[in-house]
């Protein structure tokens, strides 16, 4: 029969060998530590995408219906205006992951389409308008639902207008650099 000292000794022992064989283990092996950092980089890499061009015309064609005028072909070289793609890659240059500063003071823009959290979606950092009832960092993943979503709902409200500043910046920026 055993004392009590001797039953609480053998219940930690047993806890102390569940934690190293469920934890402990994965301590000391190197190979098993790169495994998990692997999975770990692998995810967080799946949740967001960087588009080709043609990719993301056709994706806004086929699975959102946006109409071919809608999505014009990218070349600055014969359009005087830049829209569709060309803002696209002047914008967030096809990373669904991108976030930059904003044109309104503090703000920022958000995912593939640039997206502003001062009117359009909920930013962690500050207080919005969040017309489009969505979450900033849902509109930097590689799922485009929403983003297209609320990009119809600017489009419809405002126009591409939230983005001309933008783009009349880059077209000359790409005139200097083309010179």
């Amino acid at each position: 029969m055993k004392n009590a000292y001797a039953e609480r000794n053998d219940i930690k022992y047993e806890i102390y060998k569940s934690n190293h064989l469920l934890i402990g283990s994965w301590n000391r092996s190197p190979a098993k530590i790169s495994i998990l950092f692997i999975i770990s980089v692998h995810l967080l890499v799946a949740q967001s995408k960087v588009y080709d061009k043609c990719e993301l015309g056709r994706e806004l064609y086929e699975k959102y219906r946006f109409p071919l005028q809608d999505i014009p072909k990218y070349d600055l070289g014969k359009r005087k205006k830049c829209t569709g793609l060309c803002l696209v890659h002047w914008e967030s240059a096809f990373d669904t992951n991108a976030v930059n500063k904003g044109n309104i003071p503090n703000s920022l823009d958000y995912g593939i389409f640039q997206i502003n959290d001062d009117k359009w979606c909920q930013s962690p950092l500050r207080p919005s308008q969040n017309r489009c009832g969505i979450s900033c960092e849902r509109l930097k993943d590689d799922d485009l639902a929403d983003d297209v979503a609320c990009l119809q709902h600017i489009i419809q409200e405002r126009g591409l207008h939230e983005w001309m500043s933008m783009a009349h910046g880059a077209m000359a920026a790409q005139k200097n650099t083309s010179k």
